[in-house]
């Protein structure tokens, strides 16, 4: 896949889609997916790449609908997890990631299409993990943020280093 970004530096979407992905053999190898539409019908959506960026950002419309999907991935998640939804916001889990097998190993993951291009790339939700220690607790940070649309580019999906290092 090689994408080229538009005139803004922006690479246009075709869509953006959370839900399962399973994998069979070895090495791993995509066997099934299925994958909720994030969006509205013809919502034009574009994406930034900045190294400068932990995580996964998405605009609100795109956050909240992914939000209530991750609550449903199982009982412990529901009952564990808490999304902050001010600028920057993530979600956080109330336990080490190692916690969660679940969530990791069901292959949860976003499907990211780019418009004019016949292959997608997955990003398993894993990938933007990471154990956070306050010193008296163990967390589970996931670096999927929250984007208010009052600020500059925040209309806009950004692709962190987090996402960036699947690609070294």
């Amino acid at each position: 896949m090689s994408i080229t970004a538009n005139s803004d530096g922006l690479y246009d979407l075709e869509n953006v889609g959370f839900g399962k992905m399973s994998f069979t053999g070895s090495p791993s190898v995509p066997l099934s997916g299925f994958f909720e539409n994030l969006g509205y019908p013809n919502q034009a959506q574009a994406a930034l790449i900045a190294t400068n960026f932990k995580g996964m950002g998405l605009p609100s419309y795109l956050w909240y609908q992914m939000v209530n999907l991750l609550y449903k991935v199982d009982s412990t998640v529901a009952s564990e997890l808490f999304c902050d939804d001010n600028n920057g916001g993530k979600c956080r889990l109330i336990n080490s990631c190692a916690n969660y097998s679940n969530l990791w190993s069901s292959g949860w993951s976003f499907k990211v299409k780019f418009t004019g291009e016949n292959n997608y790339v997955v990003v398993p939700i894993a990938a933007l993990a990471v154990d956070y220690d306050d010193g008296n607790n163990q967390y589970c940070d996931i670096w999927v943020q929250f984007l208010d649309s009052s600020n500059t580019q925040s209309d806009n999906v950004i692709f962190g280093s987090l996402i960036n290092q699947l690609f070294a």
